[in-house]
């Protein structure tokens, strides 16, 4: 570091506070160093004054201090030392490098000295940057390339039947952690999706919809104003059969019922004509149901409309606007293996009519 004369720094604070320059001018008129040397002149002079321009630090030399104090005066010179060797061992091999090693040498040293180390070894700090990128990109490839190495062995051992959960438990056992969405989409991407289940297509789908009238208002005023229809499936023996049943709001009973190994639209508007002619509605009513393919069939539509009802509809994957039925189905299935127990189809058919009845005519119902 330069000297400069007791002449040279008088002059300074004669300049920034007798003629009122600053510390750019200053350094450009007398050919300083830096800024920083003027400003710490100035500092030391608003503290001491004259006694700035003379004042110096006195060291203390090794005979006047303590024992305890003369070994942290070493230990301070011992770790100094090293740090300069190590400086120089690490500049020495940042130029003798190529580009490429230069920049994985700077890629140790102290974010701070980022900067004075590509300036010596005369590399950009862009370049560095882009080149750290790269490394980083290229370290995210490796590890995407062997995750899913490992998700593929884990995969293939399984013959296909593993999904995602029991793969990410295999993975945590040998101490990987993955996000599950990242796991799932990685399975998805390299098309290793369960064999055990297969995902299942609507056979039919319709844009037909219909407002939903009720807006999850289960109350009637009189008989006859508001019915909500569904289908559930019944089994016995391993046969499975389709019950269709339509309730009154008014009350909760239900007014029809049908049972069939299944219902197709035809069948769903000669269910609600049979209902509508036993009750006797003259019009006004409103049929709800929800979005399934015989109520959104055109059939089914014209025939509600032909009969003077008006056709309510659910909302998408909404389950709680149809509740009342939802729950008259889940109480059937609960109570009637008990109650009328069964071992056919023929049975069956007969003990939805004899809990229907129950339902309807003895059942304490709550509300």
């Amino acid at each position: 570091m330069k000297n400069y004369s007791v002449e040279t720094r008088r002059e300074v604070i004669r300049l920034y506070f007798q003629e009122g320059l600053g510390a750019r001018r200053i350094v450009k008129r007398l050919d300083l160093s830096s800024t920083a040397l003027v400003r710490q002149w100035v500092i030391k002079y608003i503290e001491y004054g004259e006694d700035s321009f003379v004042r110096k630090r006195r060291r203390v030399a090794p005979s006047e201090c303590s024992l305890y104090e003369y070994q942290k005066y070493c230990d301070r010179l011992e770790r100094e030392n090293r740090s300069i060797l190590a400086e120089n061992t690490f500049l020495k091999a940042v130029l003798n490098a190529d580009t490429s090693g230069k920049y994985g040498l700077i890629d140790l040293a102290p974010s701070g000295s980022i900067s004075e180390f590509c300036r010596l070894g005369e590399v950009s700090r862009s370049g560095f940057y882009k080149w750290k990128a790269s490394q980083q990109k290229r370290d995210r490839q490796k590890e995407y390339s062997d995750l899913l190495s490992t998700i593929r062995e884990i995969y293939d051992a399984s013959k296909g039947t593993y999904g995602y959960r029991r793969i990410d438990k295999a993975l945590r056992e040998r101490g990987i952690v993955v996000n599950h969405k990242r796991l799932q989409k990685i399975l998805r991407e390299n098309d290793m999706r369960s064999k055990l289940y297969v995902e299942r297509k609507a056979a039919w789908k319709s844009d037909v919809s219909f407002p939903n009238l009720l807006r999850q208002n289960f109350t009637a005023d009189h008989p006859n104003e508001k019915w909500t229809t569904d289908f559930t499936s019944m089994s016995v023996s391993g046969k499975q059969l389709q019950l269709m049943c339509i309730m009154d709001l008014y009350n909760g009973k239900i007014v029809y019922h049908d049972a069939k190994r299944s219902f197709t639209a035809e069948d769903a508007s000669q269910c609600v004509r049979t209902a509508v002619e036993k009750r006797g509605v003259t019009g006004g009513l409103i049929l709800h149901s929800d979005r399934g393919a015989q109520f959104k069939s055109k059939r089914y539509s014209k025939q509600l409309k032909k009969l003077g009802i008006r056709q309510s509809m659910s909302r998408a994957g909404n389950c709680f606007d149809n509740a009342r039925i939802e729950s008259f189905f889940s109480h059937m299935k609960a109570e009637l293996p008990i109650m009328f127990p069964c071992s056919s189809l023929r049975e069956l058919r007969d003990s939805i009519d004899s809990y229907i009845d129950y339902y309807n005519n003895h059942r304490i119902r709550n509300g």
